[in-house]
């Protein structure tokens, strides 16, 4: 029987065919966001000769989704005390990623700053430093162009026409498709007229041009770091008051055994969101001590914003390190560096409950006990 072959010669029309399929497949296609009706406005946002203008709100574009490529666009500040933000990977309203700018620290240590969005919470005070913060030049009253590139679980931000970035963030939310959104704030004593202005917003799935090979984790955390808690439910204390005394029915309160983020830190608020009553709400967070005899122990700790620890009971510290912006002016950023306490454990098990409240900034507990 006579074999039927097949030419695996191409004709010309195939070669240019397969080309074609090619470049198409491979290509970046750029979406160029107008900015019109198809935003939502919320607040003092509105939309002239389409430019985004925002004096204090913030325009989502439900529409524009990413997880992995590049966000450019370009920004106007005014020089004056104002904050200007670019949400992307936004899974809710309350849930997002987030880089801002503080329009009046040009060139300052913590000009951008990257944090993390949980339950609405915003996490500045936790993630601040290298990878999180860094200066850039904010020309007021000029068009700075902003390019973001995401890759997975980091991303780069070129503030700018230079090649190298201002700033390379390893993210901390779960790597996700997402909508975007824009954010200016104006707070109160501000002479600024307005927040920001951006034109020119593109985005492109699958654009990336930087090698995110070159980027480098966090060093990994200290020896002894605790590395889980047991956590009760959200709770509002007594407004304006320390807490001086463990909940009365901590017993009977449904406990939970979460995990620490890779530096030691407890991102209180990726767990547990604000209840909607009260200024201020708080969470305990318990761990065993184990000592072979009667001995003091030193613990390591961070919190954010106030703490009371509690050893077997018994109250031993009270510390709140809030922010204020001034008389004195306080950051309140989180780090081992805020307290040192010298435990009296008794032979066998000892229960150290830390109560940790929070206002602003970010909600968060991290503890050391050094060998």
């Amino acid at each position: 029987m006579q074999k039927l072959q097949l030419s695996s010669r191409r004709t010309p029309f195939a070669v240019l065919f397969l080309a074609l399929l090619s470049v198409l497949s491979t290509s970046v296609i750029a979406d160029d966001v107008t900015f019109d009706e198809s935003w939502e406005l919320n607040g003092g946002t509105e939309v002239r000769d389409s430019t985004l203008h925002i004096i204090s709100g913030r325009a989502i574009h439900r529409d524009t989704r990413l997880q992995d490529g590049t966000i450019e666009l370009d920004m106007q500040l005014t020089g004056k005390r104002s904050f200007v933000y670019l949400q992307f990977r936004m899974a809710a309203d309350h849930e997002y990623e987030e880089i801002y700018f503080r329009a009046h620290k040009s060139l300052a240590p913590d000009g951008i700053q990257y944090t993390p969005v949980f339950n609405g919470i915003s996490n500045w005070q936790l993630y601040h430093g290298p990878s999180y913060t860094a200066p850039t030049d904010l020309p007021a009253g000029m068009w700075i162009h902003l390019r973001l590139e995401l890759q997975g679980r980091w991303a780069a931000l070129f503030v700018g026409d230079g090649d190298e970035p201002d700033l390379v963030i390893p993210l901390v939310q779960d790597t996700r498709e997402g909508y975007v959104a824009l954010r200016g704030f104006v707070p109160g004593g501000s002479t600024a007229p307005f927040s920001v202005r951006y034109r020119n917003l593109e985005v492109a799935p699958g654009k990336i041009t930087y090698d995110f090979s070159k980027a480098r984790s966090p060093a990994p955390p200290p020896p002894g770091i605790v590395t889980s808690w047991e956590v009760s439910p959200t709770f509002v204390p007594e407004a304006g008051q320390p807490i001086e005394a463990i909940p009365a029915d901590a017993a009977g309160r449904e406990w939970e055994t979460l995990a620490t983020e890779e530096s030691g830190l407890l991102l209180m608020s990726r767990y547990r969101g604000r209840p909607a009553e009260g200024r201020q709400w708080a969470m305990l967070a318990r761990t065993t001590l184990t000592a072979d005899e009667a001995k003091t122990q030193r613990v390591e700790l961070g919190y954010s914003d106030a703490i009371s620890v509690f050893l077997n009971g018994r109250l031993l510290f009270i510390a709140d390190d809030s922010y204020f912006y001034d008389q004195p002016r306080l950051q309140g950023l989180i780090g081992l560096h805020q307290a040192a306490l010298y435990l009296p454990l008794q032979q066998g098990n000892n229960e150290l409950v830390l109560a940790v409240a929070d206002r602003f900034g970010g909600w968060g507990l991290m503890a050391r006990v050094p060998k």
